[in-house]
């Protein structure tokens, strides 16, 4: 069986950062759903910091958005890049 998805990415996220991280997985993602990627913050650390975090397969391509300046992706041409960026 092949796939284009050869790479697995996990990421968590603090609380206080879903809305944007959304946006940075609308903008690196596949389809206008993906500003629903982080949704809760079911995860807590030893210093009761809570995250959400999403482990997915992604293409090479992810890799490629990831490491260059952000842009909205035609399945979201509005996305919010000032909040999906450092």
């Amino acid at each position: 069986m092949n796939t284009q998805y050869s790479h697995r990415v996990t990421i968590a996220v603090p609380a206080p950062l879903i809305p944007d991280a959304n946006q940075l997985a609308l903008c690196l993602g596949e389809s206008a759903s993906d500003d629903q990627t982080f949704t809760a913050a079911n995860y807590q650390d030893a210093d009761g910091n809570l995250y959400a975090v999403c482990s997915t397969v992604a293409k090479p391509v992810f890799v490629e958005l990831a490491s260059q300046p952000l842009q909205a992706p035609e399945h979201a041409p509005d996305a919010d890049l000032d909040a999906a960026s450092p």
